[in-house]
């Protein structure tokens, strides 16, 4: 299926194309060891990188961008998986890192219709963390911490971290995968469908 895909219209250096072995999503650490996921590449797969904290698409509202678009096919169907890595994931950074997934996600949709390939119909999220503090209540007003009257949803907004699904563009009740980053800063994701 990725075969379809006209992928001499884009810079080389912005994708990786394999079917087999590791796939490594890194982000730049400027004191220490760099933050490292990888994956096991169980079909064919395509990997795009955001590279250089800047904005790729420039017109696009969306300023943010995840740190990777893996796009696996199973079985002739694509599967977007978007991957951002956080050093410590606060309540505050869980929030900018869903708005990263979403410009990630706009950026290959905007890249899928340059080659002229699939939009998936279904993503998963990756978060990776060296540490974490969104199941753990930012305030002391308990008030936050209840539910909303009619409502199935915390006021503080973590309802989707809980319940590790997430609302992402066309992707409504996606599946969110955490992957904790162990001392070594590395971590093991997961692309199986």
């Amino acid at each position: 299926m990725l075969d379809d895909f006209k992928l001499s219209r884009i810079e080389k250096d912005w994708y990786v194309r394999q079917s087999d072995g590791i796939i490594e999503v890194r982000e730049r650490v400027d004191s220490g060891e760099d933050a490292v996921v990888t994956f096991d590449v169980p079909a064919d797969t395509l990997a795009f990188f955001h590279r250089d904290n800047r904005v790729s698409l420039r017109w696009c509202k969306s300023r943010n961008c995840a740190d990777a678009a893996l796009v696996v096919c199973h079985e002739e169907m694509p599967e977007l998986h978007v991957v951002e890595l956080k050093s410590k994931l606060t309540n505050k950074e869980w929030v900018k890192a869903k708005k990263q997934f979403e410009g990630m996600a706009l950026n290959y949709m905007a890249m899928a219709g340059v080659v002229e390939g699939r939009v998936p119909t279904r993503a998963v999220f990756h978060i990776s963390f060296g540490s974490e503090v969104v199941s753990e209540p930012e305030t002391s007003d308990p008030v936050l911490l209840k539910m909303a009257v009619g409502s199935g949803e915390m006021l503080g907004g973590i309802d989707d971290w809980m319940n590790e699904r997430v609302d992402i563009l066309n992707w409504p009740n996606a599946e969110l995968r955490k992957i904790e980053r162990g001392d070594d800063n590395r971590g093991v994701g997961d692309l199986t469908a």
